[in-house]
């Protein structure tokens, strides 16, 4: 009682978009189980992306991600996490801005702009992201992972 279930109702697996319902058993007044429907939560979704450093282009994987969370490693300038809620991080701040095609944040004197193929959103043209970034971890190439939550792709320490 009280958890809820993703019902996968369709999925395309060359664009990794997917079609699904989230139901949550409650307790009712009465003996009988009822289901309440819950609206999805944003979903973040990168598609053959390119990679913009301060306007300098960077090599990206021609990949697919999907998630409410999307980790983004970027040489030279560390890891990135980019959430459609707020991560609950005390470095994180909602500086990202998604629009339409074109996800960008700002960090420091660094100006960040990852393009994809699919709008960065899949639920809304528009919206502010959360970001956090890792420091401490210094990646050779741009790469890209997906979770459902921050807490999946976060640093172990």
């Amino acid at each position: 009682m009280g958890q809820a279930v993703t019902l996968d109702i369709l999925q395309n697996p060359s664009t990794g978009e997917k079609i699904y319902d989230v139901l949550r058993p409650i307790a009712g007044s009465a003996p009988v189980m009822s289901v309440e429907s819950v609206p999805a939560q944003e979903t973040i979704s990168l598609k053959r992306i390119t990679v913009r450093v301060n306007g300098k282009s960077m090599p990206a994987p021609s990949s697919v991600v999907m998630g409410e969370a999307i980790r983004i490693d970027i040489p030279r300038h560390g890891t990135y996490i980019v959430a459609a809620a707020d991560p609950h991080q005390a470095d994180s701040a909602k500086i990202g801005r998604a629009d339409g095609k074109t996800l960008r944040w700002t960090n420091g004197s660094d100006r960040f702009e990852i393009t994809s193929a699919a709008n960065v959103l899949t639920q809304a043209e528009k919206g502010e992201l959360w970001v956090f970034q890792d420091r401490h971890y210094q990646p050779d190439v741009v790469s890209l992972q997906s979770a459902d939550t921050v807490d999946w792709l976060l640093p172990k320490r």
